[in-house]
C-alpha cells in the first residue's frame, strides 16, 4: 500500500473520538497497515476475537502482550514506558474490568480486528466482544475496526448505533467481500452432487490439501471416523481447539482438514487448494471460509451448497 494511503489513514485515526472502519479484500494486508501506524509513533491496543491471531502476531517485532510471569498491571506499565513496543495484543476476555478501565484511560488507538465478529458473536455467545466495543464508544476512545466482510445489514446497524450524522465516523472501503487471491472456481451444487465430488477428491485428489467445513462438532467426529476407517489421515478442529490445531500443523500437514467454523477466521493454512462447505453458514462466515484457500498465493477451487430456493 502507498505512503499516501498510510498517511491518510494515520490522519483519519488521529482525530479525537474518531471511529474508522477499514474494509479491504481478504489477504490484502490490513494488519500490515496497523504496523505502519505504529511506526509513525501511534500507541495501539490490537484487540482480536481470535486467540489464534494473537498467537501468530506475538512473533512480530514491536509488540507487547500479557505474559504469564508478570502481573497484567506490570505488562501495561512496561508497554507505556517502551519506546520500541507500540502495539499491545489482547483478546476482550483477557481484560478484567479494572484492566479494561486502565487501558481506556489512555489515548491509545484501539484496533478491533475482524470487526464483524464484535456484532456477530458479541450479540449471541461472546457478549464481552460487543460490551468492549460499546464501552470504547461510550468512553469516546479512538477506534479502527477492520474487516473483509461487513454485510449491508451490519453496516446499517453500525451507522444506526453510532448516529446517522456522526461526523467522527468514517468508512474506508477498498474491497469489502473481495479476495486478494480469488478462487479459480467457485461452484455451488446440490447436496448429493457436492458430496459425490467431495468423495472423488478424498479418494483421488493428491495435488494439494483440502479443508471441509461442517456444521457441528458431531459432524467433525463422524467424518474423522469415516476417514480413519478408510486409512485416510486428517486433522480436525472445533471451537476452543484452534491453538492445538496450529500446534499439530507444525508437526505434520495431512491432506485433509475437517472443521466447524472454528477455522473460518484468522488461521493461515498452507497449500489449501480445495475448500468444501457442506452447510449454509451466514454470509460473512461463508466468505471467510472460502478465503481459507490460497492463503499463500496457491490457485484453489471452492465447492459449496447452492442456496435454498425461496418458497413460493
Amino acid at each position: 500500500m502507498s505512503m499516501d494511503f498510510n498517511q491518510a489513514l494515520f490522519n483519519i485515526t488521529r482525530r479525537a473520538e474518531s471511529v474508522t472502519f477499514f474494509l479491504a479484500p481478504m489477504g490484502w494486508g490490513k494488519t500490515r497497515s496497523v504496523w505502519d501506524l505504529a511506526k509513525q509513533g501511534e500507541k495501539i491496543v490490537f484487540v482480536s476475537p481470535l486467540r489464534s491471531i494473537i498467537e501468530q502476531l506475538k512473533e512480530r517485532d514491536g509488540v507487547a502482550y500479557f505474559r504469564e510471569e508478570m502481573t497484567k498491571d506490570k505488562c501495561i506499565d512496561l508497554f507505556l514506558k517502551s519506546k520500541k513496543d507500540n502495539i499491545f495484543l489482547v483478546t476482550p476476555e483477557s481484560l478484567s474490568e479494572k484492566i479494561k478501565q486502565r487501558i481506556m484511560s489512555h489515548n491509545f488507538l484501539f484496533v478491533l480486528d475482524e470487526f464483524h465478529l464484535f456484532y456477530d458473536w458479541g450479540e449471541s455467545f461472546r457478549e464481552k466482544l460487543f460490551e468492549f466495543y460499546r464501552d470504547l464508544v461510550c468512553e469516546q476512545r479512538r477506534i479502527l475496526g477492520m474487516s473483509a466482510s461487513i454485510t449491508d445489514n451490519l453496516k446499517d446497524k453500525i451507522i444506526e448505533d453510532l448516529g446517522v450524522n456522526n461526523p467522527s465516523v468514517t468508512f474506508i472501503d477498498v474491497g469489502n467481500f473481495e479476495f486478494n487471491n480469488p478462487p479459480a472456481m467457485l461452484i455451488s451444487l446440490k447436496d448429493i452432487i457436492l458430496k459425490i465430488i467431495l468423495w472423488a477428491h478424498l479418494l483421488f485428489y493428491f495435488k494439494g490439501r483440502m479443508i471441509i467445513f461442517v456444521s457441528t462438532r458431531k459432524c467433525v467426529s463422524i467424518w474423522k471416523e469415516r476417514l480413519r476407517q478408510m486409512g485416510i489421515d486428517s486433522h480436525c478442529c472445533v471451537g476452543g481447539e484452534v491453538r492445538d490445531f496450529t500446534q499439530r500443523e507444525l508437526r505434520k500437514n495431512p491432506r485433509i482438514i475437517i472443521s466447524t467454523s472454528a477455522l473460518s477466521h484468522g488461521v493461515n493454512i498452507v497449500d489449501i487448494k480445495r475448500v468444501f462447505v457442506l452447510y449454509r453458514p451466514e454470509e460473512a462466515t461463508i466468505f471467510q471460509m472460502f478465503g481459507r484457500g490460497g492463503r499463500f498465493g496457491e490457485s484453489f477451487k471452492v465447492f459449496t451448497l447452492c442456496k435454498k430456493r425461496a418458497s413460493a
